[in-house]
């Protein structure tokens, strides 16, 4: 959000479907955002609408608390729904961070590791999780960038760990 930003001469709305950002994003980038001039934040909102021709032209803008609509001029659209793991489906076997990350490879806990190890007579490959031949990759692993092409990057590590699983044993 940050980095849209300091576009020149951009007018930036941020559309926030909760009450602040607070849970979502870290202080310093908060007071980032409110010292420029050029960002609109709007809290507990929803963008309902877009409309246009060929080109994005407007986006409208429901306030949740009292359903007052707003209709701005916009020429481009950020989606950014999210940045839980959505875990919770996982079984229990498999670790994970005070966050609900995944945990995977070296970074499993000492004792997790060494349960691992000593079950399987090997180490957990890099992208491999507490469950033996669970592989997991991308914004779901603890301690990932967050990014697509670094995502992109793991998804790969991941597939080449899969084979390595299925044919060394």
């Amino acid at each position: 959000a940050f980095a849209l930003s300091e576009c020149f001469g951009c007018q930036v709305h941020i559309v926030v479907r909760g009450k602040s950002l607070e849970d979502k994003m870290s202080g310093y980038l908060i007071d980032k955002l409110n010292k420029q001039p050029n960002v609109t934040i709007h809290l507990e909102t929803d963008l309902t609408s877009v409309d246009g021709g060929r080109e994005l032209e407007d986006a409208t803008l429901t306030d949740r608390r009292t359903g007052k609509e707003e209709t701005l001029h916009a020429d481009h659209l950020f989606v950014m729904i999210g940045a839980s793991p959505r875990t919770m489906w996982l079984p229990d076997e498999v670790q994970r961070d005070e966050h609900g990350y995944v945990v995977t490879g070296s970074g499993l806990d000492r004792e997790t590791r060494n349960a691992f190890e000593d079950r399987y007579e090997r180490a957990p490959l890099a992208r491999e999780t507490s469950v033996e031949g669970l592989f997991a990759a991308g914004d779901v692993v603890a301690g990932s960038q967050k990014r697509v092409a670094s995502a992109v990057g793991a998804g790969a590590d991941s597939v080449g760990d899969r084979y390595r699983h299925e044919h060394d044993g």
